[in-house]
């Protein structure tokens, strides 16, 4: 759970913070309570697999977006699953283009984000609190956990802009349209992949 704040968006004061202790704390809970779950297979995308435990860390991810930002979001499952079976497929993609990220890549994208990150406390204490909530040291997320959030981030990207290179994705100078854009070939990719068989729902309680 890298992200859940992207570096920029957390205007929330030290003060103002003290109040998400506890969604912090709950949240902790959560991933713990999760833990277990990691090898319940739920949706094979390809040769990956989603597991209950990476819906269940999404949903508790989103509860405290919802507790922050004051945006209400989806926690059903059929949202959930659909942005984690489209992560996939992205993933999936980026590989297919070569565009794929490396570790490597990873490493720099967090050593970055964490030098931005000094130049706001504001940001760090919220950052900080993530970091407990997933029961890791700074050094451990910051060298174990974070990179490898970030070159999945990092190859997202990269296959969205290759195939805006492609003409698979219609480019735009306006940012409206452009993101628009990006989540109508998102859509269709998640329901092409449902329709090919490419998805594979494992479990009898997901439909």
């Amino acid at each position: 759970i890298v992200g859940i704040f992207t570096v920029g968006t957390v205007t929330i004061s030290s003060s103002a913070s003290d109040r998400f202790t506890q969604p912090f704390a709950d949240l902790k809970t959560s991933l713990e309570k999760n833990k277990p779950l990691k090898d319940e297979v739920i949706v094979k995308v390809g040769r990956a697999s989603i597991t209950r435990k990476n819906l269940e860390d999404l949903r508790s991810q989103k509860k405290i977006q919802m507790e922050i930002s004051g945006q209400k979001v989806s926690l059903d499952d059929k949202d959930l699953l659909e942005k984690l079976i489209t992560d996939e497929l992205l993933l999936q993609k980026a590989e297919e283009l070569h565009v794929a990220a490396s570790l490597e890549d990873g490493k720099k994208r967090a050593m970055e984000a964490r030098e931005i990150l000094k130049q706001s406390p504001e940001a760090q204490v919220v950052q900080q609190k993530i970091i407990e909530s997933l029961g890791l040291t700074e050094d451990q997320y910051w060298n174990d956990h974070a990179p490898a959030q970030y070159q999945k981030l990092q190859s997202i990207s990269n296959a969205i802009d290759k195939l805006v290179e492609l003409g698979q994705i219609p480019d735009s100078q306006d940012p409206n349209i452009y993101g628009q854009n990006v989540q109508k070939f998102k859509k269709e990719l998640y329901e092409n992949a449902l329709t090919s068989k490419v998805v594979r729902v494992e479990s009898k309680d997901i439909s």
